[in-house]
């Protein structure tokens, strides 16, 4: 991981306004998150955290965070609070002093909109973007990415000359996103950090975790735990793979090695065989992926004793 890797984390769970409901889960959320994003052994990114700010600070946290940077930054930006859309449909993200009209829209003034967001990470230099939206509606941030009045525009125009956009939410455009029970974790949140700092969401068990297998991972768990509920994920014009967070070397786990190459292993009638693919172990532990150099490992001390 050569690259700078920077997470804002933003979560809001009080609310001045009377219609909109006390939250538990996003305080937790932020705090779980930071400490898994901050370790080194597993995601290694710089993080600031904003807790219960209201919307002007965290309008302009957003703008400072996606600014002057380079285009191999890796920037993840992280909200978890209500989610509220307007009268056509686009998500506005809720802050400590928004306030609704008749109990129900936003007073967009007073909150974080979706259209904001997209403008300030389309102007940013850096080419590898991560939004992670945990909140209701949170699917509805796709539409923010067509410019309002042309159509026409595919979401790659929003996001030329290289950049590239990995957008993961909670739910779709018009399900709610579910908190865990009292001091609990939100579910989709829970799977998130659960998934990278035990290594269970690296699925090809290389030792590193890409934002397709957190995705898949967190999809599947939250989707066997509330039906109700979709995870979503969008990527538009990203450059190679992302990598999330890292397999604390403890939690990492021997993958299984290719068939042949057991059966050679295996193989006693023919010296030369067996010569051969000791070699290919040796290529395999000059290799990146973790999972089969442990398994290289094992082989190779069978073999010995």
């Amino acid at each position: 991981m050569d690259e700078r890797r920077s997470a804002l984390v933003i979560a809001n769970s009080e609310y001045e306004d009377e219609h909109l409901r006390q939250l538990v889960a996003p305080a937790r959320d932020a705090e779980a998150l930071e400490r898994v994003l901050a370790d080194r052994e597993v995601g290694g990114f710089e993080v600031k955290t904003l807790l219960n700010r209201p919307a002007r600070d965290v309008n302009l946290a957003i703008e400072k965070f996606f600014l002057d940077r380079k285009r191999e930054d890796l920037l993840l930006l992280y909200y978890s609070g209500h989610g509220l859309r307007d009268d056509d449909g686009q998500l506005y993200l809720t802050a400590v002093d928004t306030q609704l009209i008749e109990g129900v829209r936003p007073l967009r003034a007073t909150a974080v909109g979706a259209s904001f967001v997209r403008d300030v990470m389309r102007d940013s230099s850096s080419r590898r973007q991560v939004l992670v939206l945990d909140c209701c509606y949170s699917g509805a941030f796709a539409k923010a990415l067509m410019s309002k009045g042309a159509p026409a525009l595919t979401i790659q125009d929003q996001f030329e000359e290289g950049r590239g956009l990995v957008l993961l939410t909670a739910s779709a455009a018009v399900q709610p996103s579910l908190e865990g029970g009292t001091g609990a974790p939100s579910v989709f949140t829970r799977h998130l950090i659960r998934g990278s700092e035990t290594g269970d969401a690296d699925l090809d068990g290389d030792g590193r975790i890409s934002l397709d297998e957190l995705y898949e991972y967190v999809h599947d768990r939250v989707r066997d735990e509330t039906p109700q509920q979709r995870p979503m994920k969008w990527a538009f014009d990203v450059e190679g793979e992302i990598v999330i967070a890292q397999v604390p070397r403890e939690a990492r786990k021997p993958t299984e090695l290719p068939s042949d190459l057991r059966q050679a292993l295996e193989n006693t009638s023919f010296p030369g065989l067996r010569e051969g693919a000791v070699r290919e172990l040796g290529r395999i532990l000059r290799g990146k992926h973790e999972g089969l150099k442990l398994a290289a490992r094992e082989a190779l001390l069978t073999l010995k004793d």
